[in-house]
């Protein structure tokens, strides 16, 4: 991923890709993923951690979801949930297993 899109802080990508896979079927915000890289010391624009956010969707590591609504304005305002696509990645990164949000994930793809 980081050569397809001429990413230069693969070490931040890296950090990044293992975060979004910790946190698989729960819901996220690119405002809270930045304040947990800023306050790890990593130098990351919030605009950069769109582009690995967009980037691994565009590469099918992930996919999020907007909460269902009919009004814009929340679909807009909510957090979105991240699904991994490949949920043998997140067997074998992941230390402990949660087997609802593995099946989540799961039934999500099928």
């Amino acid at each position: 991923m980081a050569e397809h899109f001429n990413i230069s802080e693969v070490n931040v990508l890296d950090a990044f890709l293992k975060y979004i896979i910790s946190i698989y079927s729960k819901y996220f915000s690119i405002s809270k993923i930045y304040g947990i890289f800023k306050s790890a010391g990593y130098k990351i624009s919030k605009n950069k951690l769109l582009e690995f956010l967009y980037d691994s969707e565009e590469v099918f590591f992930m996919f999020y979801l907007k909460i269902y609504s009919r009004s814009e304005n929340k679909k807009l305002s909510y957090r979105k949930k991240i699904y991994v696509i490949d949920s043998g990645i997140i067997n074998s990164l992941k230390n402990e297993m949660s087997i609802p949000r593995l099946m989540e994930n799961i039934v999500f793809w099928t």
